[in-house]
């Protein structure tokens, strides 16, 4: 699932695993620079588990600080994206271009 400011934009199911050696690009694919992301972006997170349109509400304003318990469990990484690419949560940490 894809949200955009807490709206559903795109629905799709996937099966896919991710080596921990990939790179994992935000808002650019490494092969076609023609598609980047045209805007800002701040605090991305991934989890494991499939997260409700109310939960990405309720999470979409807050920085790592303000997420409650429940809304960590099952985060993996979390990216403020303020400053640096450093991993809130994690250790995936990144580098911002």
């Amino acid at each position: 699932y894809i949200y955009v400011n807490g709206v559903l934009e795109k629905s799709e199911s996937q099966t896919r695993a991710i080596g921990v050696s990939e790179t994992t690009y935000l808002g650019h694919r490494s092969y076609d620079s023609a598609v980047d992301y045209n805007g800002y972006m701040c605090n991305v997170g991934i989890w494991t588990s499939v997260l409700t349109q109310a939960q990405i509400k309720s999470i979409m304003w807050k920085n790592y600080a303000g997420l409650t318990s429940s809304e960590t469990d099952n985060l993996v990484s979390w990216w403020n994206l303020s400053a640096d690419a450093n991993d809130s949560h994690g250790s995936n940490n990144g580098t911002l271009s």
